[in-house]
């Protein structure tokens, strides 16, 4: 049978160092025209039931590996979801589906499809506030409580009944109080992380990580000790923690604050020259630490080299490319899948599985790529090489090394050239010689 494909996958096993394993990264997009409701999405997350979760400027996405399922606010529907613009993604034990948008918290009833809107502050003076932002949630499976971080401190919510149910919720609110040292520093509060001690940190607009203690119910401030500013004022600080427990601090890549938690270390590190602001951090079985950038693409780093492995932009020429280069949030689900959100360009899903894998395909402006975008037939030969024949290409034998092509092909002067360019099939003899089958030439 012929087998024809316009773009084709070899499974040359290149270099196995940890800069080889990212040079053929194969990203498959989603954008609206794949369904998507918006083009920009900030938050993602994979649920109980496998399903993945995608937070837009413009509404909720159930994404089920085929399709997608539209969550949107509706003017007058109390079961809707309060705001279009997702923030933040989380699932209690009881299935329920937490959603932060920038005007209030809801959670679906999966049972149902319909939302619950909560009312965060009751009673309180801030019930009247036109606008409740929730920047972040982080669902504590141990306590049964659900934590809510928002631009007026934070709020955990006692999940110890499933609220579906009817069941009322108990709420304990923690912000910034002038006199305490032991209270929040700040009552912008951006994210919640947890360290590998499981021990939950807020992270705000302040000069202070904020550690919750269990035993007393409130904070353990730990000052972030550098002499100079080292912060973009745009956006809102972002902190990671690595493997080692290592806090990276910071919304400039060229202006990183690492600290070494277990020496109470703070070290300034400039990964890059110029201003790069940071959107979110993301660390891999390797160790490798992947950075999503504004408008530079997502940097790889090695931890203790300060030079980027790679750099990850868009190219207009390869249509397995990172879509742009303003990636936004990065997500691992269970299959260890990246999926990586964009702003103006969707989602992108990309298969750690597939690292090895390099993917060739036709590009007409290139004199040392494939010569045609039909490839009929794939020979390694007892020399290793790889002879791909093109439908109406010609031979092209890959040089595995410079990642070019050589091409062979009919030449009418030429009684020592292929007979013609439509080759059907190719094999090697126990001589070694390669013999090329064409449709019209023998």
């Amino acid at each position: 049978m012929i087998l024809r494909v316009y773009a084709i996958i070899l499974a040359c096993f290149l270099s196995h160092s940890l800069v080889g394993q990212f040079n053929n990264l194969k990203f498959e997009n989603l954008n609206t025209i794949d369904g998507l409701s918006s083009s920009t999405c900030a938050a993602i997350f994979q649920d109980s039931d496998g399903f993945m979760w995608f937070g837009t400027i413009d509404g909720l996405n159930k994404y089920d590996g085929y399709g997608f399922e539209i969550y949107r606010s509706v003017l007058n529907d109390s079961t809707s979801i309060s705001n279009n613009r997702i923030n933040a993604i989380s699932e209690d034990k009881f299935g329920n589906l937490w959603v932060g948008t920038s005007n209030g918290l809801n959670y679906l009833d999966k049972k149902t499809n319909r939302f619950h809107r909560i009312n965060l502050y009751g009673e309180q003076s801030l019930s009247k506030s036109p606008r409740k932002i929730i920047n972040d949630l982080w669902y504590e499976l141990a306590t049964n409580t659900l934590w809510v971080a928002t631009n007026n401190g934070v709020i955990k919510i006692d999940l110890q009944d499933n609220p579906s149910d009817g069941k009322k919720l108990s709420f304990s609110y923690y912000s910034n109080i002038a006199s305490n040292p032991n209270s929040l520093d700040n009552n912008s509060v951006n994210f919640i992380i947890k360290d590998r001690q499981n021990a939950l940190w807020f992270v705000t607009n302040g000069q202070y990580l904020n550690r919750y203690d269990p035993e007393t119910d409130n904070f353990n401030r730990t000052y972030i000790n550098v002499p100079e500013p080292y912060e973009l004022n745009h956006l809102p600080k972002n902190v990671y923690i690595d493997s080692n427990n290592d806090f990276w601090i910071g919304n400039n890549l060229s202006n990183i604050i690492l600290w070494t938690k277990k020496d109470n270390q703070f070290t300034p590190l400039s990964l890059v020259e110029g201003d790069v602001p940071i959107r979110d951090f993301y660390q891999d079985k390797n160790g490798i630490v992947w950075v999503s950038t504004d408008g530079h693409g997502i940097f790889l780093f090695e931890k203790g080299n300060i030079n980027p492995i790679q750099n990850i932009l868009n190219d207009p020429f390869d249509p397995f490319s990172i879509p742009n280069d303003k990636p936004s949030v990065i997500y691992e689900d269970k299959n260890d899948i990246l999926w990586i959100g964009s702003y103006d360009k969707g989602v992108s899903k990309l298969d750690p599985t597939k690292y090895f894998f390099g993917h060739y395909y036709y590009q007409p402006n290139n004199p040392k790529g494939l010569n045609e975008k039909i490839i009929q037939a794939v020979l390694q030969d007892s020399k290793e090489r790889i002879w791909l024949s093109a439908y109406n290409g010609g031979l092209n034998l890959f040089d595995e090394k410079n990642l070019t092509y050589t091409h062979y092909s009919h030449e009418p002067k030429n009684p020592n050239s292929l007979s013609s360019n439509k080759i059907l099939y190719t094999f090697e003899s126990s001589s070694g010689h390669i013999w090329v089958c064409t449709l019209d030439g023998g």
